[in-house]
């Protein structure tokens, strides 16, 4: 989870050691993964500059508890990656995105970055297939045996759907799921309510 937090703007300001006042416009806009209210009690970060910068909070759940983010933030990042390389413009397979929405991205949109960084690189084509993938993205034994109909084109939706319900399915509860899937109970808890499993 990310905590951005912005300030006002300064009316004055004095330099160290300087005796003219001036007048300034700033916004500061500070992000961390920290938890700093616990920081400050632990006094490892100054309780003033907290009290200074704290003024308006945006709390950002991590990516894997974002899911409708995680696709159009990938193909977002996706085109400035290419560009970034001096390639046209990919497109990311169903397959990549599926694999994409199966990993817990402990290194949130940083890591994602990374990850489509990588894609970039190593593809050949117009599209960035699983293969292009860092091989942890890999699709796992378990998901991909999850696919039972035969079908060769699922939808992400479809996948996470049964995912979600195999890993209930065999789970005691729905904390032990939320656990095995990486996400939080709340966040599991509308997922079964968004695809109407039981």
């Amino acid at each position: 989870m990310g905590t951005m937090i912005y300030p006002p703007g300064f009316g004055e300001n004095k330099s160290v050691g300087g005796r003219a006042t001036v007048e300034i416009d700033v916004r500061v806009l500070a992000a961390t993964n920290r938890a700093l209210e616990s920081d400050v009690a632990a006094g490892t970060f100054r309780n003033d500059l907290f009290h200074r910068l704290n003024v308006l909070r945006i709390e950002l759940p991590p990516l894997r508890d974002r899911f409708e983010d995680l696709i159009p933030l990938a193909r977002h990042i996706l085109v400035i990656r290419a560009a970034r390389h001096g390639r046209t413009p990919l497109a990311l397979q169903p397959s990549a995105e599926a694999a994409l929405a199966r990993y817990r991205w402990p290194g949130n949109v940083r890591e994602l970055a990374n990850v489509l960084a990588h894609a970039v690189v190593v593809s050949r084509g117009t599209e960035i297939a699983v293969n292009d993938l860092p091989d942890r993205l890999q699709a796992p034994a378990e998901v991909l045996a999850l696919d039972t109909t035969g079908e060769r084109s699922l939808s992400l939706e479809h996948i996470q759907r049964k995912h979600i319900g195999h890993v209930l399915a065999e789970s005691a509860t729905l904390e032990e799921a939320a656990a095995r899937l990486g996400i939080s109970s709340t966040t599991l808890w509308r997922k079964r309510k968004r695809y109407g499993i039981e």
